[in-house]
């Protein structure tokens, strides 16, 4: 964790993170989120004289996995993109907004991963992306893949407050399709993480890609899934 300097007191800032605290100071203007991946200009509403911003980048994707053998298992996982929050006094009227992609799923069997988009408010806070997996690896049930490289955290930039993601963890298998460990994609500090459920595969904004694991032996190659988008939130006051 990295801790800037929180606004002075006399710009009516508040301590890091308490928006509602400021909203009943000076009366919330509105609220405007940016959650899919592009270029936008955020507009200042009417009244509106100081802005609140949480932003992360786009999370790392996972690489795709290769077919495994008798006795094998493969898997990989992606990083957790940065986030940052900043207080800012006497915003311009139009600020250019940058909402980062997620990383792309790596290909069947042998893709790494694609890297998670920087996101940005116009130059006074930016939060970059966490990077994709490398290709899974095939190897013995209870081992992991030394060739492997997890994804890798994005970091908060100029913000008051600014958190690096969290690193890719890998899956480990222990026995034929039981007995296994879920890789984690990287976690990013604004939500949640990424999971498989029974609905589908869901990852939340700025979490890396859960790993792509083929739990069966003998089996084929998989793709990769994608991080999570980018997202932006400027809360108005």
């Amino acid at each position: 964790m990295r801790m800037g300097q929180a606004a002075a007191e006399s710009d009516g800032g508040p301590a890091v993170g308490d928006v509602k605290g400021l909203a009943l100071k000076q009366g919330m203007r509105g609220l405007a989120v940016f959650s899919e991946p592009g270029a936008y200009t955020w507009q200042r509403p009417e009244g509106c004289r100081n802005v609140y911003v949480r932003i992360c980048g786009g999370g790392g994707g996972s690489g795709g996995v290769p077919a495994t053998g008798s006795g094998q298992f493969s898997s990989s996982a992606g990083g957790g993109a940065g986030y940052a929050e900043k207080f800012i006094a006497d915003v311009a009227g139009e600020v250019a907004v940058q909402v980062g992609q997620g990383g792309s799923a790596g290909s069947l069997g042998t893709g790494n991963g694609g890297d998670g988009g920087e996101s940005r408010f116009g130059d006074y806070v930016s939060a970059t992306g966490g990077t994709g997996s490398s290709k899974g690896y095939a190897v013995p049930f209870g081992q992991v893949s030394s060739a492997m490289e997890s994804g890798k955290p994005g970091v908060g930039i100029n913000g008051d407050l600014n958190l690096d993601g969290g690193f890719g963890v890998r899956t480990i298998a222990f026995t034929h399709n039981t007995g296994f460990e879920q890789g984690s994609g990287g976690v990013c500090a604004m939500f949640g993480g990424a999971l498989q459920t029974l609905r589908g595969y869901k990852v939340n904004p700025g979490n890396g890609a859960i790993g792509r694991a083929q739990l069966n032996q003998n089996d084929s190659a998989l793709a990769g899934y994608t991080g999570g988008h980018g997202c932006v939130m400027v809360y108005a006051f």
